[in-house]
């Protein structure tokens, strides 16, 4: 007998323990600010990420188009955080073309 699993279970304190990490990563500490923006109906940290390149002026950084994502709006879309945790990987990296997006 086998079984197949197409994703793995994301929980919640993954989530945070992820955002820590990259809190304590001082390369991609530079590229993101965490703001909590609210709390949900159980009491869990509803976070706001800001990605950008902080070396432009704040006048520069007001011009700049924004690009809003979001993942897991309901509970059973797991695969969706997984993909959000890549995307997050990918933006705060030093690859040239994440450092360009930012």
């Amino acid at each position: 007998r086998f079984t197949f699993q197409l994703w793995h279970e994301s929980h919640f304190s993954h989530l945070q323990e992820y955002l820590y990490s990259l809190q304590q990563d001082a390369c991609r500490n530079r590229t993101f600010r965490r703001r909590m923006l609210c709390s949900t109906l159980a009491g869990n940290r509803c976070d706001i990420l800001t990605i950008t390149e902080r070396t432009s002026s704040l006048a520069e950084m007001q011009k700049r188009d924004g690009i809003l994502l979001t993942a897991r709006v309901h509970p059973g879309e797991t695969n969706a955080s997984w993909i959000m945790h890549g995307m997050i990987d990918y933006l705060t990296s030093q690859n040239e073309e994440a450092k360009f997006l930012r």
